[in-house]
């Protein structure tokens, strides 16, 4: 039994393991053809996807020959073959290209998804998080199922990293997890079922200024940014994220009902291997699925990243380790009673063997 667990651990670990090795630059959802063939023909399940990724940088050559294709022949009444071109500038590296090429587009095709997702993308990756919310919503807004469900993640994602410093550390850009998340382990899974309806907006504002909590809050963090939290100010946290409004994305869906929720998260963290953001999201992904050797290598590596949740994500290591603890010493008197069992029955089997041996030869 134990080596199965060890076996599933260190295939979990291997995923952390893929992931760490992907390019350091923020990704996210270009769409254009190669998009296309690539995801219908490559990705059959984008966990096989993490397993066992392609690392190979883009092929310059073939992109600028891509690029000097498109422009040779011109088609500027088709939306896609704007896409194509924004989207191998995209891929070139060039996303303020990119955002020249699509900006003066989304009056002309309003209602074109790959417009609005390549322009998305390209404000994404230059860090103008605000734009890229507001083209990624409209692209949510013209296919609700864009990016084969996944869309809404990166939507997610942005709405979060609007946010001011404050709000982001208390909250997870996946927001549903958010309580769960501070309650930690071992009962994450049971949280998210008592607190996944979203606050009401009712009596949530700040015109009044900071709440007492806050400034608990807010001092602990400019005090004290490396310790872990304490008992008191969880408590504080909790408040707080009971009294936030939600993000704009739960007004139309629940991410932690959606059947393509380990998919989403996973694809976040692919595309986004620098952001603190996506891989504090994976290890409560781990905490949720009771791996708590996943979770503890994902927020080991957001806090490298430099993740302001820090003294959030050392607290949940210091359960983490307890629970880990915990287990063990649960474990060692099940396979200590069950190698005991198995010694019986070996003693058994050998006691019936001489029996039978016996008879034979006084036969």
């Amino acid at each position: 039994m134990r080596k199965f667990h060890q076996s599933m651990n260190k295939n979990f670990a291997s995923m952390i393991v893929v992931l760490f090795g992907f390019a350091g630059l923020t990704q996210a959802c270009i769409w254009d053809a190669k998009t296309l063939w690539a995801e219908k023909h490559d990705h059959p399940t984008l966990a096989q996807a993490i397993l066992h990724p392609k690392t190979e940088k883009p092929d310059t050559n073939s992109l600028l020959q891509d690029l000097a294709k498109f422009k040779a022949a011109p088609n500027t009444n088709d939306p896609m073959w704007w896409n194509n071109l924004a989207g191998t500038y995209l891929r070139l590296g060039q996303p303020q290209e990119a955002v020249r090429i699509l900006e003066p587009l989304t009056n002309r095709f309003p209602n074109d998804y790959g417009v609005h997702a390549n322009l998305g993308t390209a404000y994404h990756l230059l860090g103008r998080y605000a734009e890229a919310e507001r083209e990624i919503r409209r692209d949510t807004e013209i296919n609700t199922n864009a990016h084969f469900g996944l869309e809404k993640y990166h939507l997610a994602l942005l709405q979060y990293l609007c946010r001011d410093e404050k709000y982001r550390f208390r909250h997870l850009y996946v927001d549903e997890f958010s309580l769960p998340f501070v309650i930690g382990p071992p009962r994450i899974d049971v949280a998210l079922r008592a607190y996944a309806n979203p606050p009401s907006n009712e009596n949530q504002t700040n015109s009044e200024g900071p709440s007492p909590l806050e400034i608990k809050l807010d001092k602990f963090m400019r005090t004290y940014p490396g310790e872990p939290l304490n008992g008191d100010l969880v408590w504080s946290l909790q408040n707080l994220i009971t009294d936030d409004a939600p993000p704009p994305y739960r007004q139309k869906w629940d991410l932690s009902s959606d059947p393509k929720l380990d998919d989403g998260v996973i694809y976040m963290a692919t595309l986004n291997p620098q952001q603190p953001a996506c891989w504090t999201m994976l290890g409560t992904l781990g905490l949720y699925h009771r791996d708590y050797h996943l979770a503890k290598v994902a927020f080991e590596k957001a806090i490298t990243l430099g993740s302001i949740q820090t003294p959030i994500l050392k607290l949940q290591l210091q359960r983490i380790e307890q629970q880990i603890s915990n287990t063990r010493r649960v474990d060692a008197p099940t396979i200590f009673l069950l190698g005991g069992v198995i010694l019986i029955c070996l003693i058994g089997c050998y006691w019936l063997f001489r029996c039978l041996r016996k008879g034979s030869a006084k036969i």
